[in-house]
């Protein structure tokens, strides 16, 4: 008798995956990914920024809530350095003698314009404006220009002519007139070349001070008309002595010659010793 055979067990049945089932699960395989690869992009992005912000990070000043930077040189400071510039060039030039009035702070007109003048500063409105046109009180065949007080110097066209009370040839053409006289203001317009021109010169307060500048060194006298912190002293080159506080001074000088003008910046350190400024 055969013996039975025992009952083998079933194969499982391999999984059989359609097409179709293939296909609708790759668009999620994709959108995994892509989160993925946004995800890593996001995290690399908040590391890098908080790198930069940490290398870049600036620190409030006292008292300013808003945590923003303050310029590190502010109006104040650049004044503060540009003083100590000019009295390092001061002290650089000075050179002392014996006698009262000894020579202290010899001033080098380069020098100042080249260090301590700024490039295309103005001079001050009420130093010197720009000439006005004058007219004629009366006509006349001929140019004449008077003034009061009379004997005031006379330049016209930068030439000088003489002294009010003046008369000139008459002309078809327009002049520049400059009238300097000494204790008073300078005079600049733009007269006819003929007609009869009366000019009042008003005079001038000194101005006051326990320090003193002196401007020296011009060609010709009389010619410069200087004016102290942009008012007018009443004198020309070469000056007596320009009373004035200790500390630092503008200087303005012009020149009825050329019609123009030369400024420069200076720094009163004493009150015994008139610093001296040379225009030449």
């Amino acid at each position: 008798r055969r013996p039975t055979p025992e009952p083998t067990a079933a194969e499982p049945t391999p999984e059989v995956h359609s097409p179709h089932q293939a296909k609708s699960r790759t668009p999620l395989i994709i959108a995994l990914a892509l989160l993925g690869v946004a995800g890593l992009g996001f995290a690399g992005w908040q590391i890098y920024e908080r790198m930069n912000a940490g290398n870049h990070k600036v620190a409030a000043t006292p008292g300013d809530a808003s945590g923003s930077a303050k310029p590190t040189a502010d109006a104040a400071t650049a004044a503060a350095m540009k003083a100590d510039a000019v009295e390092s060039i001061f002290d650089a030039g000075n050179t002392v003698a014996t006698g009262d009035d000894a020579v202290s702070a010899t001033v080098d007109a380069a020098l100042v314009v080249a260090a301590i003048v700024d490039a295309g500063k103005e001079p001050a409105d009420a130093a010197v404006a720009k000439p006005d046109v004058a007219t004629a009180t009366t006509s006349s065949d001929s140019l004449t220009i008077t003034s009061t007080p009379a004997g005031a110097r006379v330049y016209v066209d930068g030439a000088e002519t003489g002294v009010t009370p003046l008369k000139l040839p008459a002309s078809a053409d327009r002049h520049s007139v400059a009238l300097l006289l000494g204790g008073h203001e300078l005079y600049i317009a733009q007269v006819d070349g003929a007609g009869a021109f009366a000019i009042p010169l008003k005079e001038v307060t000194p101005p006051g001070g326990p320090a003193g500048i002196k401007v020296l060194k011009c060609k010709d006298k009389d010619r410069y008309y200087v004016f102290l912190d942009g008012k007018p002293t009443g004198q020309m080159c070469p000056t007596e002595r320009i009373d004035t506080d200790v500390g630092p001074h503008t200087v303005e000088v012009y020149d009825a010659v050329t019609e123009t003008r030369k400024k420069f910046d200076v720094v009163v350190k004493d009150t015994r010793l008139s610093v001296r400024v040379k225009i030449e």
